[in-house]
């Protein structure tokens, strides 16, 4: 049997867990019609393989195409850290929350020293908002950083 851990579920249609059978991988199930998709964390493209769930009629093959296409794009975008093999928004998130923590600042004192909402700040550390270089350089400001690109 395989045992899966509930990661979350914002919709009544998907469901997205992460598998602990195949280490690093993904399960999202769309619940109304059983199709399921397995894929490799932030390698979506490369490996994705769906199936139907036991006991499920197959759905013509337009409806199908259509059911795959819904799934992809809400896994794009609502889980797009597990789906792109890149996620510049997640790294610099983190990278932002670690020197805020270093230099022993909270997420209300650097929107302070940024001149920006705590909100703000909050989303930008989970990966979740793609901030513009304006703020970035308000953020890098506050933090006494540089923000460069190394070779």
């Amino acid at each position: 049997m395989i045992t899966l851990k509930i990661l979350r579920m914002k919709n009544k249609r998907f469901l997205l867990k992460r598998t602990q059978i195949q280490p690093n991988s993904w399960v999202c199930t769309d619940i109304e019609s059983g199709i399921v998709c397995v894929y490799e964390h932030q390698n979506f493209n490369d490996n994705h393989k769906f199936s139907i769930l036991e006991d499920i009629k197959l759905p013509d093959t337009n409806k199908m195409a259509n059911i795959v296409n819904d799934m992809t794009a809400w896994l794009r975008g609502n889980h797009y850290w597990t789906v792109l093999p890149c996620n510049w928004r997640y790294e610099i998130g983190n990278r932002i929350r670690r020197i805020r923590k270093q230099q022993g600042l909270t997420q209300e004192e650097l929107a302070q020293k940024a001149g920006l909402m705590r909100e703000n700040i909050n989303t930008i550390e989970k990966g979740k908002y793609s901030t513009g270089i304006d703020i970035l350089g308000k953020i890098a400001d506050a933090l006494k950083c540089d923000i460069n690109f190394n070779e």
